[in-house]
This record gives C-alpha cells, sequence and structure tokens, in this order.
C-alpha cells in the first residue's frame, strides 16, 4: 500500500502554555489567553491576529464542567480572531491533538497558510457525595459476587463475563430498538443466578 503524503510542508511556527495549578478566579478563556500571550512571544517577529486564518480548539465537555458552550467562537473573540472560522473538537482525552490534526489538514490541502490550534481544560471542583462512583462500585460489587470473594482469578473471570455481558446487551438493545438499561439488568441477572446456583462465587470457597 502506497504511503500517502501531505500536499504541502506544514510548520509549527510557535508555542505557548498556560500556568498549571488551581485557579477558582479563573475560567478557561482565561487560561487560553495566557498561553496565546506567550505563543506570540516565541513567533519571531510577533503573530498579529489578523495572519491567522482559522482556529481550531481542542476541548472536552466544558458545556458540562463549566457551563459554557461554543467555546471556540468565544475564545476566538476574547483573543481578537473574530470573525475567523472556528471550530471545537471534542475526543475525550484526545480533543487537542485531533484540534492538531485539522490545522495540519487545513494547510497541508492549501485552504489555510496560517492556523492557530489550542487546547484546553478546566477541571471542575466538584463536591463531595453519597453516591459519587456509584455505578462504578456497583460493577465492582457485581464483578465480585460472580467471580467469587477473595479469588483474584474469579475476579478477573467475574470481570470478563460483566464485559461481555454489557457488550452483548448493547449490542442487541440496539439491534432492536430496545433500552439501554438491557444491558445493565444483564449483568443483575448473572449475578441473581450465580447467587442462587452457586452463593460462594465461580471461583470463591464455600465456608
Amino acid at each position: 500500500m502506497t504511503a500517502k503524503k501531505l500536499a504541502r510542508g506544514v510548520a509549527v511556527a510557535g508555542v505557548g502554555m498556560s500556568k498549571f495549578g488551581v485557579f477558582p478566579d479563573k475560567s478557561s478563556r482565561d487560561l487560553f489567553v495566557e498561553a496565546y500571550q506567550e505563543l506570540r512571544s516565541t513567533v519571531e517577529k510577533g503573530l498579529p491576529p489578523k495572519d491567522i486564518e482559522a482556529f481550531y480548539l481542542g476541548n472536552f465537555s466544558a458545556d458540562q464542567f463549566e457551563k459554557q458552550g461554543h467555546l471556540a467562537p468565544i475564545v476566538a473573540s476574547w483573543i481578537g480572531l473574530s470573525p475567523v472560522a472556528s471550530a471545537r473538537m471534542e475526543d475525550a482525552c484526545a480533543s487537542g491533538s485531533v484540534a492538531l490534526r485539522q490545522g495540519i489538514l487545513a494547510i497541508a490541502s492549501g485552504q489555510y497558510d496560517v492556523v492557530l490550534v489550542g487546547g484546553i481544560g478546566a477541571a471542575p471542583f466538584l463536591p463531595v457525595q453519597p453516591l459519587m462512583g456509584d455505578t462504578y462500585q456497583t460493577q465492582g460489587l457485581i464483578t465480585v459476587v460472580i467471580g467469587g470473594m477473595g479469588s483474584y482469578i474469579g475476579a478477573f473471570v467475574g470481570a470478563m463475563i460483566l464485559g461481555m455481558a454489557r457488550a452483548f446487551g448493547d449490542y442487541f438493545a440496539l439491534k432492536l430498538s430496545l433500552s439501554p438499561a438491557i444491558a445493565e439488568a444483564s449483568t443483575v441477572i448473572i449475578m441473581v443466578i450465580v447467587l442462587l446456583t452457586r452463593p460462594q462465587g465461580l471461583f470463591g470457597k464455600k465456608e
């Protein structure tokens, strides 16, 4: 298979980064401005905003964590880029990398000559609640019950069974247009069957 090449070369002209830390008085927008200002100082002869033709921002769940949607055009406006094309890339922990990929492709294709690419994520302060992580705790309990208390092999097998049950449950729920709750219910059903037929679990010891 012939290796594909970019239509033209692409280079990173400058970089910038905000400080890491706890900043309760700053938003993602504020942190990006810091990084952008440092970026401009690293580029020879500066980087006038008018030279930037497009902006790609990698960000994960700002609308959920900070209650702020449309982050890319807001940040673009804040650093003086409006009305250039601005797009937010969201792909969990790879959001910044996806934004960089889009920027590279935009230049390599000849659509733009200069683009700004950045990634930012601000983790919120979440209050401690009694039900925090209850979903994972429940799945862990089911795994131990199926495999057997005190058995490492049982924990592994229980996790495999639980994972397969969830995967098949999701598949058939989608295939048959059923509720996604079917996948969760399948793991509970398996646990109940194990408790009725072998209370100590598949690899647990009967006491």
